[in-house]
């Protein structure tokens, strides 16, 4: 009994997703494509600053699906390119929302992306 307490008090503890090193990527691959500025997506998923004052937002769409977008039916069809988050991306980005949304650091940061100006898809024909 006495070593099962001393295992569980001195167990290293799981270390908390950080924004840098664990959100940053999953923002870079299934977020800023449209949340960067002059994109379609509403704030900017491009830095901590911006980030961080949506932190419970994030959490809520991540966790109900809201985002990223993606409108297909599973099952209905093939897609290629399938912009869905897995359960255990969902999972993370949640853990990281309920431990306050720490930024982390700056130095475990991906390099940052760059996203072309003006339509990507080609411009519309009106």
């Amino acid at each position: 009994m006495r070593l099962a307490l001393t295992l569980l008090f001195c167990a290293p503890l799981a270390a908390q997703p950080t924004f840098h090193k664990d959100i940053e990527p999953l923002f870079q691959q299934h977020c800023q494509n449209c949340h960067h500025p002059g994109a379609i997506g509403v704030i900017s998923l491009m830095d901590y600053e911006n980030v961080s004052r949506h932190v419970r937002d994030i959490g809520v769409q991540v966790s109900t699906r809201g985002m990223p977008v993606w409108k297909p039916v599973a099952g209905v069809g093939s897609f290629e390119n399938t912009n869905v988050l897995t359960q255990a991306e969902i999972d993370l980005v949640t853990q990281w929302v309920q431990a306050g949304g720490v930024e982390g650091d700056p130095k475990d940061a991906p390099p940052t992306l760059s996203f072309p100006d003006g339509w990507t898809l080609g411009e519309p024909i009106w």
